[in-house]
């Protein structure tokens, strides 16, 4: 089989970077107009995350890992990552000095932090994902035939990947720079990966098939995994029975500070709690469900290539 030219690596990274930009922009400037439309849409979106960590980065690791020890470590760095994202989702309110419960997704901009901290995770989750795609690509000794398949194949997994990504950024409210940033940083890590494995396999032969090369990458793919997982379940609760996600009430009285203009419903003193929202339609709940599946159905289908 005839290995696939330098240039033509070049022409698949930029053919990937287009896709991923166009996914991950793509939420930002869509008119989604109705709430029904951006709820379903984030469903799906909780559904790539999912299928992304459980099907194609945990797959990955345990390929990586189960060829070095007969440990279960890909397992042991998932369930690090799960332990690490839902510590920082619990604690990272009560450090900014919110008390009260905070959903993934948030409502308003006194979120303590915590939907940043998921959101910054989510990022370098899927960006390094997305490195170690590129790394893989790279490394690959393809033909041109099959390079241009599995080009086709991780086109269409980046663009949702993106989306996803892009979805969580517009609903947490980031500014505009934090939105470019987002877009440059998912965008050109691909790419970057690619590329350095081009650079690698140029200056030292067989460094992807060492053992300190699957060990680094193969716990890296586990740990993003497991945060990717913690993200994916608190996304899909969220979404599904509209509860939120951490409370702060057992490690400090409940207390939300008065703010200016704040309605009446938004202040709590100790001892009070919010009204619960009007709980969705059996219809609604059944569409959600749908949109989950659908994303993670859709990645499933995707892992069989890529």
């Amino acid at each position: 089989m005839a290995v696939a030219p330098p240039a033509m690596y070049g022409g698949v990274m930029l053919w990937l970077a287009v896709t991923s930009a166009l996914g991950v922009c793509l939420p930002a400037r869509a008119n989604l107009s109705t709430s029904l439309t951006t709820d379903l849409l984030a469903n799906f979106s909780a559904g790539v995350i999912l299928s992304v960590a459980l099907l194609h980065l945990l797959d990955d690791a345990q390929e990586r890992l189960g060829k070095l020890s007969e440990y279960p470590a890909a397992n042991a760095g998932a369930l690090v990552g799960f332990l690490v994202m839902a510590a920082t989702q619990a604690f990272i309110p009560c450090l900014f000095g919110q008390s009260t419960r905070t959903p993934l997704l948030p409502t308003s901009q006194f979120d303590g932090g915590s939907t940043l901290a998921s959101f910054y995770a989510l990022e370098a989750s899927i960006s390094l994902h997305s490195v170690l795609i590129g790394l893989g690509i790279g490394f690959a000794q393809s033909g041109w035939t099959e390079l241009l398949v599995l080009a086709m194949a991780m086109s269409v997994h980046q663009f949702f990947e993106g989306f996803a990504l892009g979805m969580l950024a517009r609903r947490t409210q980031l500014s505009q720079t934090g939105r470019r940033l987002t877009c440059l940083i998912f965008t050109l890590s691909l790419p970057l990966g690619c590329a350095s494995a081009v650079a690698a396999k140029a200056a030292a032969r067989g460094f992807e098939t060492s053992s300190s090369y699957l060990w680094v990458s193969g716990l890296l793919n586990a740990f993003a995994a497991g945060m990717l997982t913690q993200i994916g379940v608190e996304m899909v609760n969220h979404e599904l029975t509209g509860s939120h996600a951490h409370s702060c009430a057992d490690l400090a009285p409940l207390v939300r500070e008065e703010r200016p203009g704040a309605a009446e419903s938004d202040r709590c003193s100790p001892g009070c709690a919010l009204a619960p929202e009007r709980p969705p339609s059996l219809a609604h709940r059944l569409l959600k469900v749908s949109a989950i599946a659908a994303g993670a159905a859709l990645f499933g289908v995707l892992a069989i290539w890529a």
